[in-house]
């Protein structure tokens, strides 16, 4: 199985500063923001460390279908820019989170963190990492994709 390239709905990028970040994409690209959302816990599980709650505040770009996508975590946590190896990832539709993560590490991709834990599948979101490139992919499950299209068209 391949990933269809019309599947890629996001670039994520952890930033430091999320009004001086939308600020500055704003006036370079033109990018029109979704309001910004908080999440006071999100659990996630990190590989190595099991479950956590990180606080993180996370906006799209309103105009698809590609969409930029920026998240503001705290220093030391998983979306802190400073500890990423990459700083961005690329966002993806995935029917099945489970069964892509199991594709992806069958070939080399290591789980960095997830929705739930593998007993869990992984829920219904996990980010997978090419050791080799430090290339980052977020397997968004598709049964997320009315909430996260009803926030794009929020004003």
């Amino acid at each position: 199985m391949t990933i269809d390239p019309g599947l890629i709905f996001h670039t994520g990028i952890a930033v430091a500063d999320m009004a001086q970040a939308q600020d500055f994409y704003a006036r370079s690209l033109g990018v029109e923001w979704a309001p910004v959302h908080r999440y006071r816990p999100l659990p996630l599980w990190i590989a190595g460390e099991g479950w956590c709650d990180v606080e993180i505040d996370a906006v799209y770009s309103r105009h698809g279908p590609h969409r930029l996508e920026l998240i503001q975590g705290p220093k030391g946590s998983f979306y802190d820019p400073a500890l990423m190896r990459s700083v961005s990832h690329t966002g993806i539709w995935a029917t099945n989170v489970g069964d892509e993560v199991e594709r992806l590490t069958g070939i080399g991709w290591r789980v960095m963190a997830a929705k739930g834990s593998p007993q869990e599948r992984y829920g219904n979101m996990a980010y997978v990492t090419d050791p080799a490139s430090g290339m980052v992919l977020e397997l968004v499950g598709r049964e997320l994709q009315p909430m996260l299209e009803a926030w794009f068209a929020e004003t």
